[in-house]
């Protein structure tokens, strides 16, 4: 008898349920004239950059250039984002520049966290990863580039 009451509640949770999950999918792309998808949205827009088939997988990066020029040291901070391996220049909460970044390894992997650059160093050049060994270990190379 309980439950045949609590239906209406049931069907409301659900329903909430239901579309709470649909406003954090993404939009399915159209199909073109040829069957292929296409990307909905407005081409050069950071929503079009996202929703391409190769992101986040690619090289490519994206520039609000508009809001680059807007950007400064006082109002701007880098994210990492070790799971995409995509790194975001931020304006606030706003994404200046996405771009592809290379993190650890595992045996090494990258520490998670805040920090801060304490440095710029022009051709800053790694002294600790240009080296090159043969199939057995053996050193060949010590300042490869």
């Amino acid at each position: 008898m309980n439950l045949i009451k609590n239906i209406p509640t049931l069907i409301l949770a659900l329903a909430a349920g239901f579309f709470a999950s649909c406003a954090t999918q993404k939009p399915a792309p159209m199909a073109g004239q040829d069957g292929r998808p296409v990307n909905p949205h407005p081409p050069g827009s950071y929503e079009h950059f996202i929703a391409e088939p190769t992101y986040p997988k690619s090289f490519n990066y994206w520039v609000d250039e508009e809001l680059l020029s807007r950007t400064n040291k006082d109002n701007s901070h880098i994210e990492i984002n070790l799971a995409t391996q995509r790194g975001f220049l931020m304006n606030g909460d706003r994404v200046v520049i996405d771009y592809p970044v290379t993190s650890g390894r595992a045996s090494q992997p990258t520490p998670k966290g805040e920090f801060r650059v304490l440095e710029q160093v022009v051709d800053k050049r790694s002294n600790k990863y240009g080296r090159i060994y043969d199939v057995d270990g053996k050193l060949v190379k010590t300042d490869a580039d």
